[in-house]
């Protein structure tokens, strides 16, 4: 396939053009409608909590801090392979919640080192020391940014790092302190460390922060970020696919920055570009697109190059890249966001590009609420919202499904972060709401302060299209292999995935985006009804043309992609059988990782169905670890018992991660009821030239039963559609999805349901 940029050329008349994208539209509305569902399980989960701000309310009557925050994140902090929760709370101090795997979560904020005295607004996260841990840092309200580096546990070392003391331009009514906000790292000057860029507000310059081997940070004063724009949120990225990274920051009044790297040639100065090239929005009450919130980047038209949306105070901007301008230095964008659908003439903040329905195109989700000072007047339920991109079909307009989805929250929305929380596949949401005070309109002369609470709330992506997908983990090995100046986050670098239809999408690892918030560091990726063909990396540090090529990646399955490997490692542990042992009057857990990790230890937890909460390590389990694979003996569990398991692999590499939660029933007579979807060993097995493999279905749902060979790549699908409760037999008569008879060897069969992927492997002997 071509990887040239795209175009947007059509022989079509334009009624015909236009006809044509209506249709789209009405397909993907109905599709969508029907089919992306949000649940908002916040209060079932146990950790709704509200915002509270700093009360600082002034003689006007406005809450000082309704622009500022909360900002959210989800990222995994304990490096479990579990995506946990970060919320910047005000007043009331920040909380992390660790995912346990099963939709419950630990507050361990004190537990892990979090001081709860920080009063923040905005969060990043990288690993700034290349340990293998991730970091993060805190925008804070009045206060010096705080920087908490990852150990046994967190501590808190910005002055140590050089982040304080700030410089100069702070508030003279404030102490030295600014009012920081959004943060971003990003490896600017490639020498395998992360930079931050901290933005600033109210006639503070924004800083950005070099960093020294990842212990010290200081203000490189050769390079010109010193434009005061009232900063909200900057971010990272490589928008002229040079492979350095620019910097783009939206600013609160006043136009935009686009600060252009000139690369190692040029000393990695940066230009500041974004008037020049079009970009820099608006700034004035009289420019509705301006005042400019949040951000999101990627490549929603599938032209493999980066498109940026902005969310504004009135009016939302979408710049379509288009490419180099006639004249040298120049870039060309074209905004886009009023034929597209995107605009939203409300007041929008947290915002990012997420397939969400996995159909192979990138959506919009964002959070949007009311402000005080609203001098356009808008109504205060301001309901956040989400568009579906129809696609290349429908010219990648954007349709709005947040009233249908149960994505449409009227409370005062500001931050929002996106990742797979439930390992599932599909893409949740985290999003930070407002608690502010607003003065009674019936009292003039000293206003009565009214309280609007807004609470952090957490939503499951319950989408049912069956569609592919595939999640990335990129590590990169700066300080370990030999030239490499990636760093350990992979933040920076560009990823390609050829598909078996003979696209190619595209993504890019950023930290700190949206609204003074943080989405997950992996790369998410909507296939459709595709196999994964080819993925391909360019490493920070690399020029355009290098690339390292991972081969052996499948489609529905998280992989970590280590930067000189050449073959990703399949990141999650699959439960694939159980059974009792008569004898025993145990539990058998089976399990399969697969090939090229290297498994340690194996942990099996445990916990009564009613009492999730209560997963705990079952000590005395019998393990039993082979290649590929092995076997964990429960001879503890009781006949009757009614329990949840989860299994935690340790690779030898250090890197850790669970599987999925299981119940299990023990039936008195001494066998097993499966409360999900499984799959059966082949019979016969070893087999020449067919073999026959059962699954059982707990009930009515799609299933997908694939074979792979050894190194991952798809063989032969058996089923694809909708199955039956109860048990369910196909054969496999030895040939591939092209009627071609396949070699010996050993391959994999997966199931793959809304329960999880359950799957073993099988011999083929000519």
């Amino acid at each position: 396939m071509s990887r040239e940029r795209g175009t947007n050329m059509c022989n079509l008349s334009r009624n015909a053009t236009l006809t044509l994208a209506l249709a789209a539209l009405f397909v993907a509305s109905t599709a969508g409608a029907a089919s992306l569902r949000f649940s908002e399980v916040s209060e079932e989960v146990g950790i709704r909590v509200t915002h509270d701000p700093l009360g600082m309310v002034t003689s006007s009557g406005a809450n000082v801090q309704d622009l500022y925050g909360p900002g959210v994140a989800i990222e995994d902090f304990n490096n479990d392979g579990w995506l946990d929760l970060f919320y910047c709370n005000g007043a009331s101090g920040n909380r992390l919640y660790l995912n346990n795997g099963n939709w419950t979560f630990t507050e361990a904020s004190a537990a892990m080192g979090v001081k709860p005295s920080d009063v923040a607004n905005g969060i990043a996260i990288a690993d700034i020391d290349n340990s293998g841990t991730r970091d993060f840092v805190l925008g804070n309200f009045y206060h010096e940014p705080q920087l908490y580096i990852k150990g046994d546990l967190f501590g808190e070392r910005a002055e140590n790092a050089g982040l304080i003391p700030l410089l100069p331009g702070a508030d003279p009514l404030l102490g030295p302190a600014p009012e920081s906000m959004g943060a971003a790292w990003g490896d600017y000057n490639e020498d395998g460390f992360v930079d931050l860029y901290l933005a600033n507000y109210r006639d503070q310059q924004d800083v950005l922060y070099k960093s020294s081997q990842g212990s010290y940070f200081f203000y490189d004063s050769t390079v010109d970020v010193t434009q005061e724009g009232f900063g909200f949120q900057g971010l990272f990225l490589d928008y002229d696919d040079d492979g350095d990274l620019d910097i783009y920051v939206a600013n609160d009044f006043g136009y935009n920055f686009m600060f252009r790297n000139n690369g190692a040639a040029a000393g990695y100065s940066l230009d500041e570009v974004a008037q020049q090239d079009n970009i820099a929005g608006g700034g004035t009450s009289s420019h509705p697109k301006g005042m400019s919130m949040g951000l999101a980047v990627g490549d929603y038209d599938n032209d493999l190059d980066l498109d940026i949306y902005i969310t504004n105070f009135q009016l939302n901007t979408l710049y379509r890249n288009e490419g180099p301008g006639k004249a040298e230095g120049f870039w060309k964008w074209q905004d886009v966001a009023r034929f597209k659908g995107v605009e939203y003439p409300i007041n929008c903040w947290g915002v990012d590009f997420a397939d969400l329905d996995l159909d192979g195109d990138l959506d919009l989700i964002q959070a949007s609420g009311y402000i005080w000072s609203d001098v356009f007047q808008q109504p205060i339920e301001n309901p956040d919202q989400v568009w579906l991109n129809t696609g290349e079909e429908g010219n990648y307009e954007f349709i709005a499904v947040g009233d249908e989805s149960g994505f449409n929250s009227t409370m005062m929305g500001r931050g929002l972060a996106t990742g797979d929380i439930d390992r599932d596949g599909d893409i949740d949401v985290l999003v930070g709401n407002n608690t502010y005070y607003f003065p009674s309109p019936d009292d003039t002369d000293r206003p009565d302060f009214q309280m609007y609470t807004g609470d952090f709330l957490v939503y499951r992506n319950d989408q049912d299209f069956g569609n592919n997908w595939l999640t990335l983990r990129l590590v990169g090995q700066a300080g370990i292999l030999t030239g490499s100046v990636a760093n350990r986050s992979g933040v920076g670098a560009r990823v390609w995935v050829d598909t078996s239809d003979g696209k190619t999408l595209m993504g890019e690892v950023q930290a700190g985006a949206s609204f003074m918030s943080h989405n997950s560091l992996e790369l998410e990726f909507g296939l459709g009804d595709a196999a994964v063909s080819e993925v391909r990396v360019r490493w920070p540090g690399q020029d355009p043309g290098e690339e390292e090529v991972f081969t052996g990646i499948t489609a529905n399955s998280f992989w970590r992609v280590v930067e000189g490997e050449g073959q990703g490692s399949q990141v999650p542990v699959a439960l694939v059988s159980f059974g009792v042992r008569n004898l025993d009057r145990g539990v058998m857990i089976d399990w399969v990782s697969a090939p090229g990790i290297r498994t340690a230890k194996v942990d099996l937890l445990r916990a009564p169905i009613d009492a999730p909460d209560q997963l705990r390590i079952l000590q005395g389990a019998q393990v039993n670890i082979g290649p590929g694979g092995g076997q964990v003996f429960d001879a503890t569990a009781e006949n009757g018992g009614h329990y949840i398991y989860q299994l935690r692999l340790h690779a030898a590499d250090g890197f850790m991660t669970m599987s999925a939660p299981v119940e299990i029933e023990v039936r008195f007579e001494g066998q097993l009821r499966l409360r999900r979807a499984a799959v059966g060993q082949n019979y016969p097995n070893p087999f020449n030239p067919s073999t026959s493999i059962q699954f059982e279905l707990p009930r009515d749902m799609r299933a997908r039963l694939v074979i792979y060979d050894v190194r991952g790549r798809q063989v032969r699908t058996l089923w694809n559609g909708p199955g039956r409760a109860g048990m369910t037999t196909v054969d496999w008569d030895g040939l591939d999805d092209q009627g071609r008879s396949v070699a010996s060897g050993v391959y994999s069969y997966a199931l793959t349901t809304e329960d999880g992927t359950d799957a073993r492997r099988m011999t083929l002997v000519k």
